[in-house]
């Protein structure tokens, strides 16, 4: 059985969307640590817009806001 990379989201539609995005990077041949990494970031982009990104522009967005307010980043993800 296949390790699952991410915790639950509780939403069907986004748990689709990241094993979607999982199995992708996994057939790049994609190390399980970065997998792991990019697909949290997403989880936690996901949990804050309360949506699937749609676009880059969101992306980057919610990271703007994020550094702008403290100064840091909430997660490292390159696109």
């Amino acid at each position: 059985m296949k390790k699952k990379t991410f915790k639950s989201t509780g939403n069907p539609k986004w748990e689709a969307a990241l094993t979607s995005m999982d199995n992708t990077m996994s057939l790049k041949n994609q190390a399980h640590a970065t997998r792991v990494n990019y697909i949290r970031g997403v989880r936690d982009l996901i949990i804050n817009l309360h949506k699937l990104p749609e676009t880059y522009p969101n992306i980057k967005n919610l990271q703007q806001k994020k550094r702008n307010k403290s100064n840091s980043f909430l997660f490292s993800l390159k696109i």
